[in-house]
């Protein structure tokens, strides 16, 4: 085994956490971890400390998100430059900056702040953190357990359930007059992301409520809730893991309690079709 790939198992892990913070995409990841090596390797002559191999390819890893973000980066307003400490979500829209991470980091503690960001985004092992901050390995486990527990309750926050009828007052309960008015535009073309039936775009950081309405009455009948929580893979194929609650739910869609269903949906966009991969019902 050359030096190289000696140097290059030893921080493998860590260079694989910081590449998959940066991007949301695992595919679109792993493309950057392989030109991150190949150009470590093709440089690796030019380093001439290597003790600091690790910093030295992480950056290098670093600038390949940044490349990766600036060729992506045509919808977002913002300079890329001002964003290339920031991972981005792939929305309807286009690119934009991921907050809902860094909101929750930021109302972490400093202690929490600290691990989590030796940790993952420096990339960091527990034995080198040990060494950093001077306390035990011991120590530096238990603040990591702590730190994602409490990343966790601010990030994905359990779930508090409400009375039916608060929740079903986000939406009318009687659809309002409207009318449809035909234009004189020519007709135009439509690219189609939602998941057939349920409306949501099957990308992380999607979510969005919506309801049902009884025609001529105009009653709202069942309410749902939705939203893209994390990655999934079935089978080897990616996609993303959906919740959907919905509140009143029609005999169809009832499962074995009338004022609740809960699913679970595993879907998959790709730039040529949007499809189901799994789907799941919750009990109570």
């Amino acid at each position: 085994m050359t030096e190289f790939e000696i140097l290059l198992n030893e921080c493998k892990n860590a260079i694989e956490r910081f590449v998959w913070f940066k991007l949301a995409s695992k595919a679109d990841a792993d493309d950057i971890l392989q030109e991150s090596y190949l150009t470590a390797f093709q440089k690796f002559d030019t380093l001439a400390d290597k003790s600091h191999f690790k910093a030295w390819i992480i950056s290098i890893a670093r600038n390949k998100c940044n490349d990766y973000y600036r060729r992506k980066a045509k919808s977002v307003d913002v300079s890329i430059d001002e964003l290339t400490e920031q991972p981005l979500t792939a929305s309807r829209y286009g690119y934009v900056e991921q907050h809902d991470v860094y909101d929750a980091l930021e109302s972490l503690s400093e202690n929490d702040k600290q691990i989590i960001d030796l940790f993952y985004i420096q990339g960091y092992n527990q034995s080198e953190i040990s060494q950093r901050l001077n306390i035990p390995v011991g120590t530096v486990k238990s603040r990591l357990y702590t730190a994602r527990n409490n990343f966790k309750r601010l990030y994905l926050p359990d779930t508090i359930y409400r009375k039916v009828d608060e929740n079903m007052k986000k939406l009318p309960e009687i659809m309002p007059e409207y009318t449809i008015t035909e234009l004189d535009k020519e007709p135009f073309s439509v690219k189609w992301e939602e998941l057939m039936g349920w409306f949501i775009v099957p990308k992380f950081g999607e979510k969005l409520n919506w309801a049902m309405y009884d025609f001529p009455k105009r009653n709202r009948t069942e309410y749902d809730e939705m939203k893209v929580i994390g990655k999934a893979e079935i089978h080897g194929i990616e996609g993303v893991e959906i919740t959907a609650k919905q509140y009143a739910p029609m005999d169809c869609n009832k499962t074995d309690n009338d004022k609740i269903a809960e699913r679970t949906f595993i879907a998959q966009l790709t730039d040529t079709h949007c499809r189901f991969l799994a789907e799941s019902h919750i009990s109570s």
